[in-house]
């Protein structure tokens, strides 16, 4: 891009008198889900494909979050997928899909072929060559290789009591010629799919990733910076456990009480539970999915007939919260602008196993 953006974490008071100031916005409207367990940290991003083209995106993931920076130039920590529509290509679909490199503070970056210095282009970015943290999204579309850089660093100030890291980057315009600065292909992203591994630990308090997004001016290729407006994400955590298995028995059957209790982090949609069953620890099958009640707590009765040995029966609880939207009521504004969205990530959480025993019929006299 020609132009330099300006729009580093210490300008957000700026930032938003511009907003208000504005006398109307772009139709722009981002929506962030993040995820975050065992395989990584999951940065989902999706704007309508009618929306103008992206200029700025500042990740932000939630105070108390750590981070390892540590990692070498040239490890590769986490994969991407996304979607972009091709203007040059008549507005098809172009998929996109790639890997995450760490890359050197003096190191480059591929932009139209050519290799750019990554202090340049942060420059450019941010307003600063110097960054906690220099990413390469290294993207493969039609046979040809795309490079984006992405610019990582603790967050200070006045914003740290909601956020602990920044994740930078500024897209080119898809919109004007790419020998003017545009986008290979005339590409406008509309979905992403970002993971990375090893990187992120999450809080053990409120875990609300939260995004700042600018458009560009439609066809000008000039940051839209009064249109900026905010998205967040609650990730969300659960468990299930299993309680104290009540036994009924009688001369032909076993009937076993199976009780439990589900907690979240989150609100809104409450879990499911499925219980699982059979003769083996590792051979299970789906057997009753019982009812949830407000307060987290399920139960469902499990009948075995009685053999003329002794049976052990193996259970264990899943339980599953969706992701969704949450009311826009949910968003709390941080940057001064518009916050014109919320996420919940879901979990799904299983409980340990337990063994119930199937007493032999006793014989007859």
């Amino acid at each position: 891009m020609r132009k330099r953006i300006r729009l580093g974490v210490g300008t957000v008071v700026a930032l938003a008198a511009l907003a208000f100031a504005s006398q109307a916005f772009a139709a722009y409207t981002p929506k962030l889900a993040v995820q975050m367990g065992t395989a990584g940290t999951t940065i989902n991003l999706t704007i309508p494909s009618t929306d103008d083209p992206t200029a700025l995106l500042v990740f932000y993931a939630p105070a108390g979050t750590s981070a390892s920076l540590a990692a070498s130039a040239g490890t590769t920590i986490g994969t991407l997928d996304a979607k972009a529509a091709a203007g040059a290509l008549g507005g098809a679909t172009l998929p996109l899909t790639g890997t995450v490199e760490v890359r050197a503070a003096d190191g480059t970056y591929l932009s139209s072929g050519v290799q750019v210095p990554l202090a340049a282009a942060a420059t450019r970015c941010t307003g600063t060559a110097a960054h906690a943290a220099f990413w390469v999204l290294k993207l493969s579309a039609a046979g040809q290789t795309l490079e984006v850089p992405l610019f990582v660093d603790p967050v200070s100030g006045p914003l740290a009591v909601a956020a602990s890291y920044s994740l930078t980057l500024c897209l080119p315009p898809s919109d004007i010629p790419e020998s003017a600065g545009g986008a290979a292909f005339g590409a406008k992203v509309f979905e992403a799919n970002f993971t990375v591994k090893g990187i992120f630990t999450p809080t053990s308090g409120p875990n609300v990733w939260r995004l700042r997004a600018t458009p560009y001016t439609p066809a000008k290729g000039t940051p839209n910076v009064a249109a900026t407006v905010e998205s967040q994400s609650y990730v969300e955590t659960g468990s299930v456990a299993l309680g104290t298995i009540k036994r009924v028995l009688t001369r032909l059957a076993a009937t076993f009480t199976v009780a439990g209790r589900v907690t979240s982090s989150g609100t809104g949609a409450a879990a499911s539970v499925t219980l699982a069953r059979g003769t083996a620890a590792s051979k299970l099958t789906v057997s009753t999915h019982p009812a949830v009640t407000a307060a987290g707590t399920f139960s469902s009765k499990i009948t075995v007939r009685r053999g003329i040995r002794l049976q052990r029966l193996y259970v264990k609880a899943t339980a599953t919260a969706p992701a969704r939207d949450l009311d826009v009521s949910e968003c709390k504004a941080t940057f001064g602008v518009s916050c014109i969205g919320a996420t919940a990530s879901g979990f799904t959480a299983t409980s340990s196993t337990k063994v119930l025993l199937v007493p032999a019929k006793p014989k007859k006299k």
